[in-house]
């Protein structure tokens, strides 16, 4: 039985993921990126969104692309937030990212 601090975590998640389209990511791709890669790719990526480095944010996006297969999905999302410069949409997968 899950306790209610991961039940609200998890009905977070979820409305995140289905109502405002911030993550495109399923949740086992989510879940399969560890905790603390997830908190520092999203600390990058909200610096890199909040000055408008889309190079950066691609080089991110490589990067992590790199790293695992189960990161590649991770990576095309932020590639594809820097090639139609969403920054705010970049700073919003930063934020669902660091609250996962």
């Amino acid at each position: 039985m899950q306790n209610v601090s991961e039940t609200c975590k998890t009905s977070r998640r979820r409305i995140n993921l289905f109502f405002y389209k911030v993550c495109e990511l399923s949740e086992e791709e989510i879940a399969a990126i560890p905790a603390d890669s997830a908190r520092d790719i999203a600390q990058r990526i909200h610096d890199a969104a909040e000055i408008g480095n889309v190079m950066t944010l691609n080089s991110i996006a490589e990067e992590i692309k790199a790293h695992a297969d189960s990161c590649v999905p991770l990576g095309k999302q932020i590639l594809q937030l820097a090639e139609d410069f969403d920054l705010e949409g970049a700073q919003k997968l930063a934020d669902f990212l660091d609250a996962s």
